[in-house]
């Protein structure tokens, strides 16, 4: 299944591949690329883009990004061995929060990267709040993410075992939208403020 190929970055995967090949000791132990005839090509491009992303987060020393991770990679390997999820809006919605979850951590990244260049207390202690909010709301997600997947996993070895109904999955993942909405909407704003303040301060 084909989860998060619409926000691989572009030529990033080699470039950061290639530095793990030259840097081994800074490399995590997970997510690990799978392997076997089994495996979908798809699968394998998620775990590669998963091992770029956790190399990049190693990097600044986010664990609590690094932990998010592994979260993303045991989430993609389920949902591979799930297959074809049904209805299809249901298939949607997962893709689009994990889609988002895994920009949301490159986003959260790049804001680690930003904090340690700063020199301005305050303004290093609002990029520090804006990641950790970012990080936590990711988490969030992506634990309603492992509920729907053990849900739709119990329903389709016995659709008796299954303890929420369609209707509430859907509105509970319709909540997970609104707050990557939310979540996107407020990191727009801060880098808009951070654009200003830079405009007036090399004005």
């Amino acid at each position: 299944m084909l989860i998060i190929s619409a926000c691989l970055f572009a030529g990033g995967v080699m470039v950061m591949l290639s530095n793990w090949a030259s840097e081994p000791d800074k490399t995590p132990e997970r997510p690990s690329v799978p392997e076997g005839k089994d495996v979908s090509q798809s699968l394998r491009d998620e775990m590669l883009s998963l091992r770029s992303l956790q190399v990049r987060a190693a990097a600044v020393n986010q664990e609590k990004i690094l932990r998010e991770i592994d979260a993303m990679g045991s989430i993609a390997r389920r949902l591979e061995a799930l297959g074809e999820i049904d209805p299809a809006d249901i298939q949607q919605k997962v893709k689009d929060i994990y889609s988002g979850s895994f920009q949301s951590l490159g986003r959260a990244v790049e804001l680690a990267r930003a904090q340690q260049q700063m020199t301005t207390p305050d303004v290093r202690a609002r990029v520090h709040m804006a990641r950790e909010k970012l990080v936590a709301d990711v988490g969030e997600s992506l634990r309603l993410l492992e509920r729907t997947v053990d849900e739709l996993q119990a329903s389709k070895l016995d659709p008796d075992a299954a303890t929420r109904s369609l209707a509430q999955l859907r509105g509970e993942l319709d909540q997970s939208l609104e707050l990557a909405k939310r979540v996107d909407q407020r990191m727009r704003d801060l880098e808009s403020d951070d654009d200003q303040q830079y405009s007036r301060t090399n004005a």
